[in-house]
């Protein structure tokens, strides 16, 4: 119940954005760094909650409403990142809250072509909308470290398995590169 108040009191402080008035150009730019920062974690955070069933699903109403309601650039991109978030474990038809949870998506395609809404906002949140599209699977293909083998393999396929008469030996940790 503690991390349940603590999740929701952290969410209620994080839709306004610090005063930063008093504060130089540098501060106040790592200040909006820190304060997004933390949104965004949280809501990372309350969404792991909602989809191990420790938070009520019910709760995902409540934030996309508010923060909906809000309506401003860092509540929309939150929005985002919760959707994003949350999409592939409760965006199902089977699930009985599914009309409720597919409204905010039409509440955000209305956003996504609103012309008032700046362009950063109107994108991420239709690269969204895309991924539900696409049953939230990222046609982005993150590159990750392979092992000598694998990379022996990848140049051999993209050099059409020809040698341009340099080889290049890599030794074990413990000698030389």
């Amino acid at each position: 119940r503690i991390l349940v108040d603590q999740c929701q009191d952290s969410f209620e402080d994080y839709l306004t954005p610090p005063d930063l008035d008093d504060m130089d150009e540098q501060d106040r730019t790592e200040a909006l760094s820190k304060f997004k920062e933390k949104m965004l974690g949280n809501m990372k955070f309350a969404a792991q909650l909602m989809i191990c069933r420790i938070l009520s699903s019910k709760v995902i109403f409540f934030c996309a409403d508010t923060l909906l309601q809000f309506g401003t650039e860092e509540t929309l991109e939150t929005l985002g990142v919760f959707l994003k978030e949350i999409g592939p474990t409760f965006d199902t038809q089977r699930w009985n809250h599914f009309t409720q949870f597919d409204n905010i998506f039409v509440t955000v395609s209305e956003i996504a072509q609103d012309s008032t809404v700046s362009k950063r906002i109107r994108f991420l949140l239709q690269d969204v909308l895309d991924l539900r599209a696409q049953q939230w699977k990222s046609t982005h293909h993150v590159e990750t470290p392979m092992k000598l083998d694998a990379l022996k393999q990848q140049w051999s396929e993209d050099n059409g398995g020809r040698s341009n008469g340099k080889t290049v030996e890599f030794a074990s940790r413990k000698g030389r590169y």
